[in-house]
């Protein structure tokens, strides 16, 4: 709901009222139970059996389900902390409403997909999960075989609800942005990867008064994000440094580490599985702008985006 003029003069903050149960409230509430649930049916396997492994992966389907509806009542709760701010002016006033009216319109629509995508696939994992029961207490001569096509129906929808649940992480908001603002969210973000990684991370961040928008602070966010995840997975570097600064009307992110580096081409890079290289150009490609990847055996990995200013104030 877009906030009226008399908001401007009477800043009041957009709640929920209690006697209307909210769309991420419910999901909350159903993962809740189901991850009870499961908790309790897991105990019902033999250790190290094919049904054991697969209540174990629902557990844990369950278990990030429900992080995420946390996280989206966080961010929820936070923006509407936010938007009940007393503006400073009437130019501020207008910026405020219209970024509120944005973060309300992205917390509906994660909201009621988490109603009706995952929780499509949560009630799908429930009754998939009491046939595999059924089917393992059973205990009948040729129940082998429905035993084991169940399991792979469990395992298949597992999949699809962590497929699901990670195409609403990516657009979601992350909440240090929200809580934190950039550039001071990327620093959080490097220094709690420096500390769980024991990677030195070197971060330079010069805006130079450059007020870089909610839309693009979210995607640079993300790729620093992925850089430092690719990081863990492949680099085996001892240090990273992570340069932000402006270059006439372009700004440059550049991402390097000291790492065991990589011999394929930048193109063979960006198309390859497992490196996270293709969901980073897609998101310089959101900001209208380049990715160059430089790497070599032994010389370490870096990505430098460069990204025009004029998409990156953009609010």
């Amino acid at each position: 709901m877009k906030p009226t003029d008399d908001w401007l003069s009477h800043p009041m903050p957009l709640t929920v009222p209690h006697n209307q149960p909210h769309a991420i409230d419910r999901a909350i509430d159903v993962a809740t139970r189901l991850v009870r649930e499961q908790e309790a049916r897991v105990t019902h396997f033999r250790p190290g059996g094919a049904e054991r492994a697969a209540a174990e992966g629902l557990l844990a389907a369950l278990r990030t389900s429900l992080t995420l509806g946390q996280r989206c009542r966080v961010a929820a709760n936070a923006g509407n902390c936010a938007g009940s701010r007393d503006p400073r002016s009437v130019v501020e006033a207008r910026r405020a409403e219209e970024a509120h009216a944005v973060r309300e319109d992205e917390r509906k629509r994660i909201a009621q997909e988490l109603h009706d995508d995952l929780g499509q696939h949560l009630s799908a994992l429930e009754l998939t999960a009491h046939r595999v029961e059924r089917l393992a207490d059973a205990g009948e001569p040729g129940a082998g075989r429905p035993l084991d096509a169940a399991i792979r129906d469990l395992q298949a929808q597992i999949e699809s609800s962590l497929a699901c649940v990670k195409r609403l992480t990516r657009q979601l908001r992350p909440l240090a942005l929200e809580t934190l603002g950039f550039p001071a969210a990327v620093e959080w973000l490097t220094a709690e990867f420096a500390n769980r990684s024991g990677v030195s991370v070197a971060c330079r961040l010069r805006l130079d008064a450059l007020e870089i928008g909610e839309p693009a602070a979210t995607v640079i966010f993300r790729i620093v994000q992925e850089a430092l995840t690719n990081v863990t997975r492949h680099a085996s570097a001892k240090t990273v440094t992570i340069d932000f600064f402006r270059d006439g009307e372009r700004c440059v992110l550049r991402i390097a580490d000291d790492g065991i580096g990589a011999a394929s081409s930048a193109r063979q890079l960006v198309h390859s599985t497992g490196m996270g290289l293709s969901g980073i150009a897609d998101r310089v490609a959101q900001l209208r702008g380049t990715l160059s990847i430089h790497s070599a055996l032994g010389s370490g990995f870096s990505i430098v985006a460069r990204l025009p200013i004029d998409t990156l104030t953009r609010r």
